[in-house]
């Protein structure tokens, strides 16, 4: 709610002050955090209409330029967040588009220039973020306990207030605990996340998986169940599929999964990088 009175907000003035050059780039911000707490896809667009509508100003067209580039490697589209990454004028953050830079070579498989990006960055600027790049970097090649301790590090740096913030970094500690098979753990970690923020559709997808692998079926199709209504995500219908077809609904389950299967025919032609 807070996020959607913001944007309306923020649209209003900056259709009254078409001069302002920075409102467009605040609404794309805000888009973006949206999408990250309702998981709506349709986010994105709005997110693309808004650096659209309006060519930058020649102050704000780093910022302008570095916010398209992460737009695009929130939707994966590497390559094309990669080439507008390296037309950015002067102006930005270096440790900012570093760390971009950063991120787009991790996922193109180049993991050695990765970890030495954000291991420069870790010692010289040291904030939350930094570690939380190095860790997710680390679990991904194999190294979950350096993981855990970096977002361990990150958490007792983090003095802010943004309940998103504390429930993501809770949640990513859940995440390499699952990934070792520590599942009591990764179970903790997730209800600590979903105290910090009640009802977060991407916290709860993860409880549900936990349940359902240390066999209570029944608690996570019933949570399964209300992330599908919160968010009507197709991966989730496919998750509740599974577990009817196993309890032996099969009529519901094949249902649910042609319900799945028309949303990622659309999402993959609207967002198809992402949606791979």
């Amino acid at each position: 709610r807070n996020l959607d009175e913001a944007i309306a907000r923020g649209r209003s003035l900056s259709a009254s002050r078409p001069e302002d050059g920075l409102l467009p780039l605040e609404i794309v911000s805000l888009h973006l955090e949206r999408a990250r707490l309702t998981g709506d896809y349709a986010d994105f667009g709005q997110a693309r209409d808004a650096l659209q509508a309006r060519p930058p100003s020649a102050g704000t067209r780093a910022a302008h330029c570095l916010l398209e580039a992460r737009l695009d490697y929130t939707l994966h589209r590497l390559k094309a967040a990669g080439a507008r990454l390296a037309t950015c004028p002067p102006g930005n953050d270096p440790a900012e588009v570093a760390g971009l830079a950063a991120d787009l070579a991790m996922h193109a498989g180049r993991y050695r220039e990765a970890e030495a990006t954000y291991r420069a960055l870790v010692n010289q600027v040291g904030t939350p973020t930094q570690f939380v790049r190095l860790a997710l970097l680390r679990g991904r090649t194999g190294s979950p306990a350096e993981a855990a301790a970096l977002l361990e590090a990150a958490a007792r740096r983090y003095h802010g207030t943004s309940a998103t913030m504390k429930a993501w970094l809770r949640l990513q500690r859940g995440l390499v605990a699952l990934d070792r098979g520590r599942f009591d753990e990764a179970l903790a970690l997730y209800r600590q996340a979903s105290d910090e923020l009640p009802g977060w559709w991407l916290v709860d997808e993860h409880i549900a998986e936990v349940l359902a692998l240390t066999g209570d079926k029944a608690a996570a199709r019933a949570l399964y169940g209300r992330v599908v209504e919160r968010t009507g995500a197709p991966e989730f219908l496919d998750a509740l599929a599974a577990l009817e077809e196993e309890g032996g609904d099969k009529a519901s389950a094949a249902r649910r999964r042609g319900e799945a299967r028309a949303l990622y025919e659309k999402r993959l032609a609207d967002y198809p990088e992402a949606a791979a």
